[in-house]
Formats: structure tokens, sequence, C-alpha cells
């Protein structure tokens, strides 16, 4: 039994490895493979299941296909874990086997560790707030954005928590390190889960894949370290197989070569775009937080209290987003003609409107026409310094005195 459980084990982390889709940068069409095999049939599945047709059923970070694939997997592995037993060559082979499915696990692991690590360390993750983030009051956010916004504002903490992901990631590339590399990336993992479950954030499913991913790895050593660690006994941790040990130079070339692509896949998105500290990166033109300072109707003065907005947004992945005096917000897809001086707003049915604007270099104005109740209005809004919004500012104190 214990035997039949190991190879669906293994057989489900391997097949989740190559089935679950992950956004890689050299090979960008595996998340559209997979989806080209699997999305449709999950999608029927479920609605056989549920009776609930799903409009979309792309599989995405905790979607309903995406939790059909993994049960699916799950089903398939302990369907095929009895077919070794009908090959006579598995006993002799299958050491082999368990240990070529642990360097894969192992370098998967490191490799997400690496990739997740430098998006902390190089800000791309947490990235800074947006100024419509900045703007909204604290208790119309949802949760993952709050957290996602908190760890955003502290660049020195991304950092920490981008290292503590590279230091095991780079342990587990050598054999020497790799059980440190495990122990240090358990209780990382861990609390990645635990984050994304008490956050609510979307990618629940994947970190407790990459946590069983750490478990299995570990699992053959736990009896060794519970009598170093626990009894003080001194141990030896057991010789792994080696494979390729009459061949070392080609062994050597084809690990220098893995951890190459590794680390290509890691690093390439940052020199493509040459960026390497996301809070300074550029941002798109004209974006920020603008205030409605005045309103003209006609070339006349024109009652503030009478115009719900109180604010926009230009946000730099190019949307347009309103906030009303009840904080609410309205967004739109926004393409900026600078040389017709218009916004181009597309809404969720995809219809467009265009509005005139004008800014105004020396004193920070952007002038908007707006359409309301039948008339053109002239919005001046004033840009609004988001930068120095407090959630922003270093506020670092040794003592308590310090703080104003």
């Amino acid at each position: 039994m214990a035997n039949y459980l190991k190879k669906a084990t293994y057989s489900f982390l391997f097949l989740g490895i190559i089935c679950l889709p992950f956004s890689y940068d050299l090979l960008s069409f595996h998340r559209q493979l997979i989806n080209g095999i699997f999305a449709d049939f999950c999608g029927r599945i479920f609605t056989n299941w549920s009776g609930v047709i799903l409009t979309n059923t792309e599989i995405t970070s905790d979607s309903a296909t995406m939790f059909v694939l993994i049960f699916f997997l799950i089903g398939l592995s302990f369907l095929t874990a009895f077919i070794p037993d009908f090959f006579k060559k598995w006993n002799i082979k299958s050491d082999g086997i368990y240990y070529s499915l642990k360097l894969i696990f192992t370098f998967f692991l490191a490799l997400i560790l690496l990739k997740y690590g430098f998006q902390k360390l190089l800000k791309w993750q947490f990235y800074l707030p947006e100024p419509n983030i900045l703007y909204t009051p604290f208790g119309k956010l949802d949760k993952d954005i709050l957290f996602w916004s908190t760890m955003g504002i502290s660049r020195n903490y991304s950092i920490f928590m981008g290292v503590l992901e590279l230091i095991p990631a780079i342990f587990l590339l050598f054999r020497k390190t790799r059980v440190i590399g495990l122990l240090i990336s358990l209780p990382v993992l861990i609390n990645i889960v635990a984050i994304n479950f008490s956050f609510g954030i979307s990618v629940k499913i994947f970190s407790l894949f990459l946590l069983s991913l750490n478990l299995c790895l570990l699992f053959p050593h736990l009896k060794t370290l519970f009598q170093f660690l626990v009894l003080n006994r001194k141990i030896a941790l057991p010789k792994p197989f080696i494979i390729l040990k009459k061949q070392l130079v080609l062994k050597v070339i084809l690990k220098t070569f893995l951890i190459g692509i590794i680390f290509l896949e890691v690093l390439f998105p940052y020199f493509k775009a040459m960026n390497f500290n996301d809070d300074l990166a550029a941002r798109p033109y004209l974006h920020g937080a603008y205030e409605v300072a005045g309103i003209l109707k006609n070339e006349q003065p024109f009652s503030l209290d009478s115009f719900s907005i109180k604010r926009i947004f230009i946000h730099r992945n190019g949307y347009l987003i309103f906030q009303n005096k009840k904080e609410e917000m309205q967004d739109f897809k926004l393409e900026i003609n600078q040389q017709k001086g218009q916004f181009i707003l597309t809404n969720y049915d995809l219809k467009q409107r265009k509005l005139a604007y004008q800014f105004i270099t020396a004193n920070r104005i952007l002038e908007l026409e707006y359409p309301f109740e039948n008339e053109l209005l002239k919005l001046k809004m004033k840009q609004l310094n988001w930068q120095k919004s407090p959630a922003l500012e270093n506020n670092f104190h040794w003592n308590i005195e310090s703080v104003e």
C-alpha cells in the first residue's frame, strides 16, 4: 500500500509540473497549450457536475476549471500507479526513476522560488500601490488588495522576503545543500500558503502544490533529521542515488546548462524591460491622481455640489478611473491620443467614447471635457502629489519620541 501511494504521489506531482498552467517567459506557449488541451474538457466536467455553465473555461489560479484539473490529475495518478508493476525492469530501475523525479521536483521548486524571490527583490510582485488605491478608503478595499498594497509600500521588507526565497532556492540547486534548502523553504512555503488562505489571494492551489513538492522531497529525511535535531544523535544523511556516476564531465555540463536555463528564465523579463526596481520605473504619460478643482458650463462656473465625480486616476496599465463622492470607482480602458488631445475610453461592453483634454504643465492642471445632462462640462482638475501620501512616507524611527 505504501509503495502504491508513493507511486501515485510522484505521478501526481510530475503531472502537476507539466499540466498546471504557469507563466513562463521562455515557454510562453505553455499556458495556451495547457488551456487548449484541458480548458473545455474541465469546463464540461464542471458543468455536468454542478449544473453551472461557465462563460470562461480558461484554467487560471483557483478557477473552477483549475480545481477540476487538479482532481483529474489526482484520479489519473491513482488509476495508473499500478502500471509499473507489470514491467519486470521496474524494480531494477525504480531507484533511478524516483531519483530523476526528485531532481525534476527539486529544480522546479528552485525555479519557482527564484522567480518569486526576484519578483520581490526587484519590486515586480508587491509593486508600489497605484494612486487610485491610495485614495480609496481603507474599508472599501478587499483583503487581498490591502495585503498587496501594504507589502508594496515597503521596499525593504519586500527585499527581505525575496532573500528568504532566494537563499533556499540556491541551496536546492546543489546536492550537498539540498536538504538545508528544503528545511529553509518549508516555513517559507507554509507562510505563503497561510497568507493566500488568510487574505483570499488566488494562488491557493499552486502554493499548496509547491508545499506538497517540498514535503515529498523532505519526507525521506524526516527520521534522520528527527534523530539529529531532537535526539541529538550523530547521524549522516543517506547517500543519494547518483546518475551519470562514471560520466562526471557530461554531468557537470548538463547541470551547468540546466542551471543556466533556470536563471535565464528567471532574469530574462528584467533585462528585457531594463527594470531592476519597479518603484523607480517610468510611468506612462499623465499617470497619477487628479482632483476636480473647478467646473465650467458654457464658460460659466458650475457648482461642484451638483457634480458627483471628485477625482480621476490614470493607471499605469492603461485605465482611466473615476471616483465619485460616495468613494465608488468606475474604470475604462484608456488610450491617449496626444496629437488630437483625446482620451479614448472603452467600457466593458467595448463601447467607446472620446473626451477632449488639455494638460497645462505650468500649474499641473488637467482640463477634461465631460458630457453631463446633455451638456458639455469642462472639468479643471489639479494633479495631486500622490507620492507624498502618508503611506509612502519614510517614517522610520528608533524611539517613540521621534513619532510626530
